[in-house]
């Protein structure tokens, strides 16, 4: 009767204190914000390489690893050495507590002024608990770490718990997580870590400020070999193991984070922080799911404890325990050496971890269930409501895998051809120092991916101003607009690639356009015009193609913030600004026959989509630009020799500040850029001289490598016929050629194509005739055209009181030797067709007339002030 009062009374407090804990773990569940900490963000290349890290808010490397990624021999050697019956208690070891308290109290009593080293009790679990919430050191923080460590083994499965422990360990300095150790410290995986590695690791966390393996005149081997000599011991280690072990030496060290793409990282970083990519949203959710599972049970305490008791401590031990969240996504992302790699939970697989007793060499060894299958021994009621555990399973698990993830930034960037297109950058450079230039800039993009591939922001991120970011820069453009100019051209049916086209002396109202050299080309093709990229054939098409010429195209593609009148003609020499980024991205259509595609670039989208060419002008224009003349390219010619197909075109800014080369294939488009974040002026150079370089240097590496080898594709609508390339046709064509023409596109031959300066120019060099001229078919609209004044009109002169002004200008009729002017409406006098005159000028309001012998007048009004 005694034994079975015994019984009775124990089976009662048993449920009584089991009912106790129940209700203070529903009262005051555990904090669980230990468990959900910011990650440090890492980004991976295309090939899942490492480009780059960023360290969490509070300055931590903390990277996570699942219970699959944390080697079998790691969790041996800490349990060994931190717990060894770690697998046998219920979160505190009743006999490591009576054990330290009597070995501490009687230390205290017989060493009362010596620094005597304490033996401390703490669990794995406790250790765990306290590494939640930290707390300062007193016996009632002490309990409630203890009542923690509760429920931290009722919640969790011991290998849960220990993952947990792998993840929130300290291990010196600013690196949380055995993950981030052995990145910093060895440079490698978990999984490729050695015995030896895996030993230091394992000691570090008892004291990491004391051992952290980067410490200077740390005996690293000492401390190595004894744990080694004791996981001998314990048998856990083979001879020959421990052999290889005790010999593997070591030196305090630290391995740098990546800082590879230093300027996309960052974009990428932000972006993904902005878009809400990584971060911890949603993960006391799914922390709060498992807890759910208790909390739902533990309500009707009141009402039956014994059964509640029973069904809860089956559930946890039952296929229902699916992968929750460990540690805030304790099954997150292991760093590699070369690539930190995520873990991959599959919503549809979840998995039960179960722990298990220690074997004969101690190793731990969970075993996996599915959640679809029913264990044997599972209670009808669980049974019957499996599919809702299971459906929360899954959405645990779901929430899992994203949290696992929730740090990790996988990028279309390509580590390979970003270190090649930098090294090119930087031998560039130094080529290009005699010239003043000191920065440059780079940007890859893949055509069919429609995503940047490489970005050097700038060549050396340490190197001078190197932290500037070139390529969001916006900067004037120079000539690289011109084939889009030439694009509009072709769908208006004013040129073909072999028509010929007028490189002469021009004059528009307040401007007199000149060439790069100074210099004109009398008759010339549109091919080599674009080629050799003229201004004043690009400028006459601009003018030609009126209210839909380059402005409106660039006003589809949101280039143009201004209106039109802001830039004027200048647009198309280059008169606005923006940066390598979209100008690259522009080029981009002629890969994609002729439609602005929304771009990749970091996480995040750049642009809308928008068909600003037709299939049929973006084609040939490619055509154009692949066959394009390259002599005056120098010796950077030599470099375009046996490339791939390859349009590219040259641009320079204003005093050589902006130096540019872009380059289309139908799989890439690279922009390059070279000058001075400063600001200041190149020197006697050229984006063709400079930025080329680069362009056929590294699409030659990629042609090399394989990734291009197509042709651009001719699209239908695009034939080759045969046309009249006559610049000027009179009565009949003297020059035929076979040209690709856009099929459906009449080609216009307008008699007010030509301006005066134009026509007087090809008449005086014998270009054509002028009896043929005067009779031919535009006599009549060519006899009608004004002079031309010189860029006088609305202009502001100053000079010193009472003193004159030589002002020269001229005035330029089409036909004639002479043409007649006058000041004021004084009388006429006679003066030389287009040569410059001299007018003797005091401080007042002029008008400047010109009359020639066919009554065609022009004026020009202008002023003179005293300074």
């Amino acid at each position: 009767m005694k034994f079975m009062g015994f019984v009775k009374f124990s089976a009662f407090l048993g449920a009584f204190l089991l009912s106790l804990f129940l209700i203070l773990d529903f009262l005051f569940p555990l904090n669980l914000a230990g468990l959900n900490k910011e990650k440090s963000l890492v980004l991976y290349s295309s090939e899942g390489e490492i480009l780059n890290m960023q360290i969490s808010s509070d300055e931590i490397w903390r990277f996570y690893a699942s219970s699959d990624e944390i080697p079998q021999r790691l969790k041996q050697s800490v349990v060994h050495f931190e717990d060894r019956y770690f697998y046998y208690h219920f979160g505190v070891n009743p006999f490591s507590i009576i054990r330290a308290f009597t070995h501490n109290i009687s230390q205290n009593f017989t060493h009362k002024n010596a620094n005597i080293a304490r033996v401390g009790a703490s669990t794995i679990t406790m250790q765990v608990a306290r590494m939640m919430n930290p707390k300062e050191r007193s016996y009632k923080n002490k309990f409630i770490e203890i009542f923690n460590a509760f429920q931290l083994e009722f919640h969790y499965t011991k290998d849960e718990i220990l993952t947990m422990y792998f993840n929130l360990a300290p291990y010196g300095g600013n690196i949380e997580g055995v993950t981030s150790a052995s990145y910093f410290y060895f440079g490698k995986a978990l999984s490729e870590l050695s015995n030896a590695q895996i030993a230091l690791l394992a000691v570090v966390p008892k004291n990491p400020n004391k051992n952290r393996l980067d410490r200077a005149n740390l005996d690293l081997n000492s401390l190595k070999n004894r744990l080694i000599s004791s996981l001998y011991k314990a048998g856990i280690l083979s001879l020959s193991e421990f052999e290889r072990a005790s010999s593997e030496k070591f030196t305090p060290a630290r391995h740098p984070a990546p800082n590879f793409a230093p300027h996309y990282a960052m974009r990428a970083f932000k972006n993904a922080k902005n878009l809400g990519v990584v971060g911890r949203a949603g993960a006391s959710e799914a922390v709060g799911e498992r807890m759910g599972e208790t909390a739902s049970k533990t309500a009707g305490v009141a009402e039956g404890v014994s059964e509640t008791a029973t069904e809860t401590k089956r559930a946890r031990t039952t296929s229902v325990r699916a992968s929750s969240v460990r540690a805030s996504s304790v099954r997150a992302s292991s760093v590699r050496a070369s690539s930190v790699r995520a873990s991959s939970v599959r919503a549809s697989s979840v998995r039960a971890s179960q722990s298990a007793h220690l074997a004969q060499n101690s190793a731990i060894k969970p075993a996996n269930t599915d959640n679809h299958a029913v264990r044997a021994g599972e209670t009808k009621h669980l049974a019957q409501n499996g599919a809702i555990w299971q459906n929360k399973a899954e959405r645990i698990a779901q929430n899992d895998a994203n949290l696992i993830n929730s740090n990790l930034i996988h990028s279309n960037l390509n580590k390979t051809y970003q270190l090649t297109l930098e090294n090119f950058l930087k031998s560039r450079i130094n080529d290009l120092a005699k010239f003043g230039v000191k920065n440059g800039s780079a940007i890859l993009i893949d055509n069919e991916k429609m995503a940047v591939v490489a970005y050097a922001g700038s060549h050396d991120f340490g190197g001078f101003l190197g932290q500037n970011d070139g390529i969001v820069w916006a900067k004037n453009v120079g000539s690289t607009l011109k084939p889009f100019i030439y694009a509009r051209a072709l769908e208006e049916g004013l040129i073909t690639p072999r028509r010929e086209l007028i490189d002469a002396p021009i004059s528009f109202k307040n401007y007199s356009p000149r060439n790069y050299n100074l210099g004109f080309m009398g008759v010339i093709s549109a091919n080599e015009a674009l080629g050799y990229s003229l201004n004043i054939p690009a400028l006459k098409l601009l003018l030609s193609l009126g209210d839909d010429g380059l402005y409106e195209l660039l006003l589809r593609a949101n280039l143009a913030p201004y209106s039109k009148e802001h830039y004027g003609l200048g647009l198309g020499l280059g008169g606005i600004s923006i940066n390598l980024l979209n100008l690259t991205h522009l080029y981009s259509v002629f890969a994609n026959s002729g439609e602005l595609k929304p771009l990749e670039l970091a996480g995040a989208k750049v642009g809308q989509s928008a068909q600003i060419l037709s299939p049929q002008s973006a084609y040939i224009i490619t055509q154009m630009l692949k066959n394009a003349p390259r002599s005056y390219l120098g010796s950077v010619w030599q470099n375009t020799k046996n490339m791939p197909a390859l349009m590219f075109k040259t641009g320079t800014s204003a005093d050589g500040r902006d130096l540019y080369t872009i380059g289309v294939t139908p799989k890439f488009s690279l922009g390059v850029w070279f000058g001075n974040f400063n600001g200041e002026k190149t020197s006697d150079i050229s984006g063709g001289l400079s930025a080329a370089r680069v362009v056929f240097d590294m699409f030659s590496y990629l042609s090399n490598t394989g990734a291009i080898n197509a042709e651009f594709a001719r699209p239908s609508g695009v034939s080759e016929r045969e046309i009249c390339a006559d610049f000027f046709v009179e009565k009949e064509c003297k020059k035929m050629v076979r040209d690709l023409v856009i099929e459906g596109v009449i080609l216009r031959d307008e008699c007010e194509f030509y301006r005066p300066s134009e026509l007087f120019y090809l008449l005086q060099n014998g270009i054509i005739d002028a009896n043929t001229t005067k009779n031919g078919r535009c006599k009549d609209k060519i006899a009608s055209i004004a002079p031309a004044l010189s860029d006088i009109d609305g202009k502001i002169y100053e000079v010193s009181d009472n003193a004159e002004i030589n002002l020269s200008a001229s005035c330029t009729a089409v036909f004639g030797d002479e043409i007649f002017i006058s000041v004021n409406n004084g009388a006429y006098e006679a003066k030389k067709n287009g040569e410059n005159f001299m007018l003797n000028l005091s401080a007042g309001e002029y008008e400047l007339s010109c009359l020639d012998e066919n009554a065609n007048f022009s004026v020009a009004k202008f002023r003179v002030k005293n300074r």
